[in-house]
């Protein structure tokens, strides 16, 4: 019988902005950091619900405002509203997340391109959650990226809290993510499971989303003391990534390809069915390396690593489908 805030109602309907923002049509959606599946109340056992949308139901039914279609609506909603509640929610203006988006206090960038076709999720924000920065992964300026609700390049994913350190750290590390390590060092200290000590400070530099052409330039500075920009430029069906480091160094670039995918390296590109991937600089290998899809499953997948010397490369990524 409480009342909430108002104000409690409009940082909620900012939080379901975020989360309409990283979700493709089919069920693709962009995951940054650890997630464990945990649920308060799930009265269908889990069995058909995309959680993410059983969320913006209950969160539009709260706060008064659509931001899910409520084509399927799960046994827990039905049991929490009235069917005339619901039907009422239906008739509300539906929220657009089909405009490529950047939240510049929480650190995301969601575009999207090609006729909505392509997703592209870029991170540049503060590493974790409060003081520890509890959940946080070593992943400052990774990306994304989707066609389709297919994903093309993938984060690693959670995989285990406890039971093995190593295999935690391993999931959070930055050769496990599409972003660069320098001089073979962590971007942040890992001090345990959930604990970090020192850690990369991370800013957006530039965000272009209006027009043809999308521009996301951010920068992070970590444990390697030399700092990292990254510029990201969507146009088309064609993603452009260039890195510049403020001095010379040893970089990785890594990209995380899904499970079964199937790429041929050539001495001037990477290619799959539904990729090129060019560099200006370095040379690539594959290696095999694990993704995990849902919390406690690990399965193996590879790793495309350009490694280079020198003050900066430009990685060009085309999407033939």
């Amino acid at each position: 019988g409480l009342n909430a805030p108002q104000r409690w109602k409009e940082t909620l309907g900012r939080a379901c902005e975020f989360v309409a923002h990283s979700l493709g049509e089919g069920g693709a959606v962009c995951e940054f950091g650890d997630n464990d599946e945990g649920k308060i109340l799930d009265l269908q056992g889990g069995e058909g619900v995309d959680h993410y949308r059983h969320v913006l139901q209950l969160c539009s039914l709260v706060v008064g405002r659509r931001y899910e279609a409520f084509d399927q609506v799960g046994e827990t909603i039905h049991w929490l509203f009235s069917d005339e509640e619901i039907a009422q929610c239906r008739q509300l203006p539906l929220y657009d997340n089909q405009k490529s988006r950047t939240f510049a206090l929480g650190g995301y960038t969601l575009m999207r391109s090609h006729g909505g076709r392509i997703l592209l999720g870029i991170d540049h924000a503060p590493l974790g959650f409060g003081s520890i920065a509890a959940h946080g992964h070593a992943d400052a300026l990774s990306f994304q990226l989707f066609i389709d609700n297919q994903p093309l390049l993938i984060d690693p994913g959670t995989y285990i809290y406890h039971c093995s350190l190593p295999q935690r750290n391993a999931f959070r590390q930055s050769m496990n993510h599409n972003t660069v390590t320098i001089n073979g060092t962590e971007q942040s200290e890992m001090l345990g499971a959930f604990l970090w000590g020192k850690r990369a400070r991370t800013r957006l530099v530039k965000s272009e989303l209006n027009g043809e052409k999308q521009i996301v330039e951010a920068e992070t500075l970590g444990l390697s003391g030399i700092k990292h920009t990254r510029r990201f430029t969507l146009q088309g069906r064609t993603l452009t990534i260039e890195d510049s480091f403020e001095k010379p160094c040893q970089w990785v670039a890594t990209l995380m390809l899904p499970p079964q995918m199937d790429m041929q390296l050539t001495p001037q590109e990477a290619l799959c069915p539904t990729l090129s991937i060019t560099t200006q600089q370095g040379t690539t290998t594959l290696e095999p390396t694990a993704t995990s899809p849902a919390y406690g499953v690990k399965i193996p997948t590879h790793a495309l690593r350009i490694m280079g010397k020198g003050t900066g490369n430009k990685i060009v990524i085309h999407i033939k489908v």
